[in-house]
């Protein structure tokens, strides 16, 4: 009698399968399905015009029409020295409520000095525009000596 065959040794047991891997032609979308998450924004549109950082931005794009020489104008000093103006202003109230901040007091003193410089420049090219410019900004300007 033959001797019977010895059974197969069991497989050493493999790690079970990760999940299953989506076929190569069924693409997982890349962004979720609805609007970009941006447009739904927890603020409604009278919110944000009511923001300070939005009231700063149409007070600079203001002030800077108000004091353009033509419609394409950003550079001359009129210009300019309104839209520094409205840029102090607001930088002005964040730093005195941030005592800390040192890097915005920073940036305040170089726009109060630029500013101070375009004025310098306006007033030894056009002293009315100068004098015009500073009373319609409500600007005080050091008095120089006599």
């Amino acid at each position: 009698a033959a001797a019977p065959e010895p059974a197969p040794e069991p497989a050493a047991e493999a790690a079970p399968d990760p999940a299953p891997q989506p076929a190569a032609d069924q693409s997982a979308p890349l962004a979720p399905e609805g609007p970009a998450p941006f447009v739904d924004s927890p603020l409604d549109p009278s919110e944000i015009e009511d923001s300070l950082g939005y009231t700063n931005v149409m007070s600079v794009k203001q002030l800077g029409d108000e004091h353009k020489r033509h419609e394409t104008d950003s550079g001359s000093p009129e210009f300019q020295i309104a839209r520094l103006t409205a840029r102090i202003r607001y930088l002005t109230t964040h730093v005195v409520a941030n005592k800390k901040d040192k890097a915005s007091t920073r940036g305040l003193v170089a726009m109060v000095a630029q500013r101070k410089k375009l004025l310098r420049y306006l007033k030894s090219e056009n002293l009315e525009a100068h004098d015009a410019l500073v009373a319609s900004l409500k600007i005080r300007v050091a008095k120089t000596p006599a």
